[in-house]
């Protein structure tokens, strides 16, 4: 006859069993826990970059973009594209005003009463550039991947002018017979060659005796003149811009100067911020890749993307402002 506890469990092994149990669950909490951290890791790294490219798109009122990268050879990562400016040149009398990031460069001309301090007016016996940067391919003036000149002017005559340009015209901003702004981008694929270029032409002239603004954007994606802050021509420009190491940036440049005041001069280019990486594990998949935000901070498409850790997956839109949802 069977004993009466043969059929169940002692004390030590319920105890064990319990023990097991407890460990389960412990182990069951802590994976919990470490994916809602993880989530919440990734999400204020994204949430980080979205406000520093909205902010830069806000306050210099150009274009900027969000890179998600979902990370092939490493962890997946996000980045902000934004503008840093390169140069900023400011026409007065004592150099040193200027803020070059170290950059070679000269400015000449005869200094006069300008738009916010003093400005600078081409010589006619100069043989000389108004403003010259020798430019290179010197990383803090790197134009390959994206960039806005700004260059306020007062015109005196109606006569082509080159406002400014980069070695042998690969950027290259001027004025017609008619004081429209045009521009040219000479595109490239790499190891220095040209791939074709892109002009476009401004719908609107600059007035006499009056001060303009005038501004050349390429964000990688177009090409835009802006006047006094409004858009007067747009074109798709997709490639980087040719750029070689004996590359001088000119402003006015003796074969075609600017007849009248050219005030401050502000280059800024397209750079990418360090990578945010994502917790180990963790994985990014974005439709699309780049967001892009425009001038005002908007979102120019919709966008969103999804977080997986383990079998827990998440997705996540940008709404109105870059808002996550």
């Amino acid at each position: 006859m069977a004993s009466g506890g043969a059929a169940g469990f002692t004390l030590l092994e319920m105890l064990v069993v319990m023990a097991l149990i407890g460990v389960l669950m412990g182990m069951g909490v802590g994976f919990l826990r470490r994916s809602g951290d993880d989530f919440e890791v990734a999400l204020a790294a994204i949430r980080a970059e979205v406000r520093s490219a909205q902010l830069t798109a806000r306050t210099r009122h150009l274009p900027a973009e969000v890179v998600l990268d979902p990370g092939q050879d490493g962890p997946a990562s996000v980045r902000a594209r934004i503008l840093e400016p390169v140069g900023h040149w400011h026409m007065e009398e004592d150099p040193r005003d200027d803020e070059s990031a170290g950059v070679p460069s000269e400015v000449r001309g005869t200094v006069e009463p300008g738009r916010f301090g003093m400005a600078r007016r081409s010589e006619d016996s100069s043989r000389s550039a108004l403003l010259t940067v020798r430019a290179g391919t010197l990383p803090v003036f790197d134009l390959r991947d994206g960039f806005a000149i700004r260059i306020d002017l007062k015109l005196e005559a109606v006569e082509e002018a080159v406002v400014a340009r980069l070695g042998e015209g690969f950027v290259d901003l001027r004025l017609d017979s008619d004081l429209r702004p045009v521009a040219k981008i000479v595109g490239t694929e790499g190891g220095g060659r040209s791939a074709g270029s892109v002009t476009i032409a401004g719908t609107r002239s600059l007035s006499l005796h009056a001060w303009h603004t005038l501004e050349l954007v390429h964000d990688r994606s177009e090409l835009r003149l802006l006047l006094d802050g409004r858009e007067i021509g747009r074109e798709a420009a997709r490639l980087p811009v040719l750029q070689t190491a004996g590359d001088v940036f000119e402003v006015s440049p003796a074969d075609g100067p600017v007849r009248g005041l050219v005030d401050e001069v502000l280059v800024l280019a397209y750079t990418l911020s360090p990578p945010q990486t994502m917790p180990v594990g963790l994985q990014l998949a974005a439709e699309p890749s780049v967001v892009r935000f425009d001038a005002d901070g908007d979102l120019v498409d919709p966008a969103g993307f999804r977080l997986t850790i383990e079998d827990d997956a998440r997705t996540f839109r940008f709404g109105p402002g870059g808002v996550i949802e």
